[in-house]
């Protein structure tokens, strides 16, 4: 009997050995994420993490009080489970292996929505593995239902880059700031491959709790696709299955099967929050159609403030390739401008640039602004921005007001019926950028604070070598 489970022992080793610890999934839940519902005053998803074998998942959920057995009142809800392997996806008949997911075994990935709860409520909740074993109690809060209500939420560019060294740091300093945060925004490029799973490993291992408490909004970026070979001749740029195994996003029958939970709408007080994904400009048909539900929406929405949040930017500022005029998104703008332009959208969120830029489209008024576009980076990796700036986007009515190279930055934001405070901190702390928006007839008041940091170029901090630096 020893002998046969030596030989079993040694079998395993391999795997074992190239999967470290804080990757393997167990009995136990790992990769706990919270997500907000369609309108957060009523309910929250959770999804989560566990070893093939737990095909019985379930999660409870219990009105916070100060009781020590609060637990005692908890409601019990069954989860959905689905089978899942790193190493092996399909399409259709076709079948695509990943060689960095190789050695690694199946998984499931569980998923709750917990609906018809009290607006501006404290919940704990927590999600089960196999019998018993438990996952510890997290803090959840629904949003309010009042007009009257603030809403804050933290906004960080991609992370992508350094995720077990670098990203922890940005996304702890963050979240102290902002410990109260309804939400954050993750703009994209979570990770650097899609599709790896130690990435997405990483990833977690630098959250944990706070994944699990401060509800994750993520915007899909060109990083969560991948070159699928399911055939000699059948190549496909493809989201990375991980997506939506591990997010619990709203989900909408009006938008085709491509752009589900990743194109969604969050109704806050104050404020709609509408989440594109701008991969989806390969397609033209389907860009369209995201178009045309963007564009229903916002002539439906009644919110004072509407925020516009995707990975590409509609004005890029990145300098990259060198020795060249950059990149820029003519498709992206074509297709999205106008509707920015006639809804007024208050402020445009964006990522995938590695560098800092803040730029507006004049109201009525020059004083006034109707949309302002931020580009942020919360990664190490960093690019030059254009020598010849926004000069290009001239003939759009949009000036460039604030750029930042080599300073990664978080963001905090905080809204309702008076005023928009938006503020971007360094990793130290010191506010890098802000303004403040006001409503008027003209367009959008904006007041910058005069005590933000100087202006960090390469110049002035070490020089620029290349974007692969951290590789």
């Amino acid at each position: 009997m020893k002998v046969i489970l030596l030989f079993f022992l040694v079998l395993s080793l391999p795997t074992m050995a190239n999967t470290p610890l804080w990757q393997q999934a167990s009995e136990y839940p790992d990769r706990v994420t919270l997500h907000p519902t369609a309108d957060p005053s009523r309910g929250f998803s959770v999804n989560w993490r566990t070893s093939e074998q737990v095909e019985l998942a379930v999660a409870q959920i219990v009105q916070a009080s100060a009781a020590a057995r609060f637990d005692l009142n908890a409601t019990t809800v069954k989860a959905k489970s689905q089978y899942f392997n790193p190493s092996t996806n399909k399409l259709g008949a076709d079948s695509y292996r990943y060689q960095f997911n190789q050695s690694l075994p199946a998984v499931r990935y569980h998923q709750v929505t917990f609906d018809q709860l009290k607006p501006d409520t404290a919940y704990l909740y927590r999600v089960r593995g196999s019998e018993g074993k438990w996952s510890q109690w997290f803090h959840a809060k629904t949003a309010s239902g009042l007009t009257s209500a603030t809403t804050k939420f933290l906004y960080f560019g991609d992370a992508q880059n350094g995720m077990r060294d670098f990203w922890p740091a940005m996304l702890r300093k963050g979240t102290k700031h902002m410990p109260d945060a309804d939400f954050a925004l993750y703009a994209g490029d979570l990770v650097d491959h899609g599709e790896r799973d130690q990435e997405w490993a990483q990833w977690y291992s630098a959250g944990k709790a706070v994944y699990a408490e401060t509800p994750v909004v993520p915007v899909v970026g060109n990083h969560e696709f991948a070159h699928k070979q399911y055939a000699a001749n059948n190549k496909q740029w493809l989201l990375s299955d991980f997506w939506r195994a591990q997010f619990a996003l709203p989900e909408n029958k009006e938008l085709p099967e491509s752009l589900q939970e990743t194109t969604y709408v969050l109704h806050y007080p104050n404020v709609d929050v509408f989440v594109l994904n701008t991969e989806a400009r390969h397609d033209k048909k389907v860009f369209n159609q995201q178009a045309q539900w963007l564009t229903k929406l916002l002539s439906n929405s009644h919110a004072k403030w509407k925020v516009l949040a995707f990975h590409h930017p509609i004005f890029s500022n990145c300098g990259m390739p060198l020795g060249t005029k950059g990149q820029d998104e003519p498709q992206i703008r074509e297709v999205l401008l106008p509707i920015i332009k006639k809804y007024q959208i208050d402020l445009v969120l964006q990522g995938h640039d590695h560098a800092y830029s803040r730029g507006s489209i004049a109201g009525k008024n020059n004083d006034t602004v109707n949309s302002v576009f931020v580009t942020a980076t919360s990664s190490p990796k960093a690019y030059p921005v254009k020598s010849m700036l926004w000069q290009e986007y001239q003939s759009y009515q949009v000036s460039l007001q604030r750029v930042g190279e080599n300073t990664p930055t978080y963001q905090t934001l905080i809204i309702d019926n008076q005023s928009l405070k938006f503020a971007a901190y360094a990793l130290t702390g010191e506010l890098y950028d802000a303004f403040k928006l006001t409503k008027s007839t003209a367009g959008n008041l904006m007041m910058v604070p005069g005590n933000l940091m100087p202006e960090r170029r390469f110049t002035n901090t070490e020089p620029y070598v290349n974007h692969n630096t951290l590789y």
